[in-house]
């Protein structure tokens, strides 16, 4: 009993917090500025947001909210069409119910170019992340986004 109103307790904190909002949206934004097309696959681990190729100078965003959690996820899976140009990574990640990660950007852009992947946060300098991985033969092993249901 004592457990159980230790964690209303807790979720009534957190919901009380200033810090969360959960009527407001969080977004991904992703910038193409390479010469050719790039492929944008995102999951969670409910939605499969499906596969957006993004032609040269193109952009691709959406809108999210978090789930009670806190652990909402992104992977997202790219390939620079034509080449042997590929990157997997969580782009983005909740805080999780227990606060063990710090609060992620509530708007962040994900800009790709020949050199890597850029993320800025709300309206921060661009900063390098991740470059691109040149090893076709392991994109479709090491790729592989989470199963959604």
């Amino acid at each position: 009993m004592a457990t159980a109103k230790l964690l209303i307790l807790m979720v009534l904190i957190k919901v009380a917090s200033a810090s969360y909002d959960p009527s407001l949206p969080y977004y991904l934004l992703f910038q193409n500025r390479l010469p050719g097309q790039l492929n944008v696959h995102c999951v969670t681990k409910n939605n499969d947001l499906r596969l957006h190729p993004m032609p040269p100078g193109a952009d691709y965003k959406f809108f999210f909210k978090l789930n009670f959690w806190l652990s909402t996820s992104f992977h997202c899976r790219f390939n620079y069409v034509g080449t042997n140009m590929w990157q997997a990574f969580e782009t983005w990640r909740g805080p999780g119910f227990w606060f063990k990660d710090s609060w992620p950007c509530r708007q962040c852009t994900w800009m790709v170019n020949p050199d890597g992947f850029f993320r800025a946060q709300e309206n921060e300098t661009l900063v390098m992340i991740w470059p691109w991985r040149r090893d076709p033969e392991k994109y479709l092993v090491e790729s592989k986004l989470p199963e959604s249901p």
